[in-house]
């Protein structure tokens, strides 16, 4: 049994694994009951109609309310619970609760009381699930610069000021910089949480790649 997330076409972004067999037009095709489709296109042409180009297939068009199956990405399959922590430096982190221990674990490699080297599957998650935390980590890091940069710009404009070399050094390794990561985090923890409720079983997908 695989978990997937059942999606209207107006819903689908770029970058997504669509299983053709919940295509109507592509479910006979001999790639349709291999692997997934990636979207690689996306053409809105009227409020009724959106348009799916998939990754050397096809395109194809659907009614905009045509619900399609969609491979979940992996941060939504990670067996535990997620949390924003701190390391031991007081970054913020997102991590997950350890329920043996009831610790947040910042590390998989290290164990609840990071005394020792642990492989992350003591912990019940695979490799996969260490990458796709690298990759969300990653993420807000980059999320939250883009708002430091975004709420600055303006400023600095109104106050004519021509390089963002102050505003690097005041918000350099600050607890500004942290706060606005740390909500960064949260919110992408929140948003996966609320996502995974959408989440529904099914056998359609089992064996695709």
């Amino acid at each position: 049994m695989t978990k997937v997330f059942k999606k209207a076409a107006c819903d689908i972004m770029v970058g997504e694994l669509v299983d053709l067999q919940s295509c109507p037009y592509l479910v006979g095709s001999p790639i349709a009951r291999s692997e997934y489709a990636v979207v690689a296109h996306i053409e809105r042409e009227t409020p009724t109609t959106v348009v799916i180009g998939y990754e050397g297939i096809d395109h194809v068009g659907y009614p905009a309310d045509r619900v399609l199956t969609v491979k979940p990405a992996r941060i939504y399959l990670i067996p535990k619970t997620l949390t924003v922590c701190d390391t031991p430096d007081g970054e913020p982190v997102i991590g997950f609760v350890d329920p043996a221990s009831g610790v947040a674990i910042v590390d998989a490699n290290l164990s609840s009381c990071s005394h020792f080297q642990v492989e992350p599957q003591s912990y019940g998650i695979s490799l996969e699930d260490v990458l796709a935390l690298k990759e969300l980590n990653e993420a807000a890091q980059a999320a939250a610069e883009a708002a430091l940069d975004a709420m600055c710009a303006p400023l600095q404009e109104h106050l004519q000021v021509a390089t963002g070399d102050f505003a690097g050094l005041y918000f350099s390794a600050s607890q500004r910089r942290r706060d606005v990561l740390r909500t960064a985090m949260e919110y992408a923890v929140d948003q996966i949480e609320r996502s995974k409720t959408d989440l529904v079983d099914s056998e359609e997908g089992e064996g695709r790649a």
